[in-house]
């Protein structure tokens, strides 16, 4: 029994599912409605048939020109009582006509409504795909931009790499005078300091290069110069005519002071050489081992007028030999004559 009553309420359920979605059918609904009004309209015409159909015969009658007196007596009586019947059979077939129309007008709308909606959803949905489109464009714009700027970058510290190789190749006498102010400053510590700035007679060419920066040196360090500010270190100019090739062939510039020297002499001959190469002049300075053997060597294989030879005769002295600028040259061997050590 209780398996009979299960299978008929769960065959209850199932049947009243539907009709329990119809009622929550706006559009159900509706056409619930019309049928009913329908059904009423019926019922009404049913109930007051017998006067309807005796009311029309004698009205057809009377528009035939048919009716006797009688006839026309009953038809005035009869339109008189009839008159509540038909009032309600035409609003109850006016209801179900106007609001069948009106529920056809509605789902019209509602269709149409949903259309726009539709399109306006579409129009939404092109839209914010242009807009991503849009962003995603400017993202690849902006790592184009990105991109473009780490090159100008990169060109740019190129850009400054090359000009400074340009410079360092170029005349070294306008590094030197670019930095007029930071050398003098640096040798002012050493005031008064002799020194001897020795210029290369390798052959008839006369270098102008290195001829101008020599006598920039002597301007800046106040050998023989009209500047108010500068460290007055004390010597001459003078030049090398019996250098071999190497100097010709390494370029740069030479500081030479001997082992003799006093500590001070030496610190000059350090702070000149590191200022100089700080301002991009290539400078090498040494220290020379003072010995009568290595005298006697240095006489034999470089000269008398040598920076080297000159430097051993003189231990007061900071030797500076201003060679070609070693920016032109192409560096194809170098000098071995004996280890010396470095300032």
């Amino acid at each position: 029994m209780s398996q009979i009553l299960t299978v008929a309420a769960v065959s209850a359920f199932s049947w009243s599912f539907p009709l329990l979605k119809a009622w929550d059918s706006l559009t159900a609904l509706q056409w619930a409605a019309v049928v009913s009004a329908l059904v009423l309209t019926i019922g009404a015409i049913i109930e007051y048939w017998e006067k309807l159909k005796l009311l029309a015969l004698l009205v057809c009658k009377w528009i035939l020109r048919r009716i006797n007196p009688t006839e026309l007596c009953v038809l005035r009586k009869l339109a008189i009582h009839s008159l509540g019947p038909i009032l309600v059979v035409i609003g109850i077939a006016g209801d179900f006509v106007f609001e069948g129309r009106a529920f056809i007008l509605e789902d019209r709308q509602e269709e149409q409504s949903r259309r726009i909606i539709g399109s306006l959803s579409e129009k939404a949905a092109t839209a914010e795909s242009k807009a991503d489109s849009a962003i995603t464009k400017s993202d690849k714009l902006g790592n184009i931009e990105d991109t473009i700027q780490l090159r100008l970058d990169a060109a740019s510290t190129e850009l400054s790499g090359i000009e400074q190789r340009v410079r360092v190749q170029g005349p070294r006498w306008e590094l030197l005078e670019d930095n007029q102010s930071e050398f003098i400053d640096a040798m002012m510590p050493f005031s008064g300091q002799p020194a001897t700035i020795i210029g290369m007679k390798c052959g008839d060419a006369v270098q102008t290069e290195p001829r101008k920066l020599a006598w920039d040196l002597l301007n800046f360090l106040g050998m023989f110069t009209t500047l108010k500010h500068n460290p007055g270190w004390r010597g001459i100019y003078r030049e090398w005519h019996t250098c071999k090739v190497w100097p010709t062939a390494e370029g740069g510039n030479v500081i030479a002071v001997s082992s003799s020297a006093s500590q001070a002499v030496k610190d000059a001959a350090k702070a000149l050489c590191g200022t100089l190469n700080k301002i991009g002049i290539s400078t090498m300075g040494y220290i020379i081992p003072d010995s009568p053997e290595l005298r006697s060597q240095v006489d034999t294989d470089e000269g008398t007028d040598s920076p080297d030879s000159l430097a051993l005769k003189d231990p007061t002295q900071v030797f500076i030999m201003v060679g070609i600028n070693p920016g032109t040259v192409d560096t194809f061997g170098e000098r071995k004559l004996h280890k010396r050590s470095k300032p």
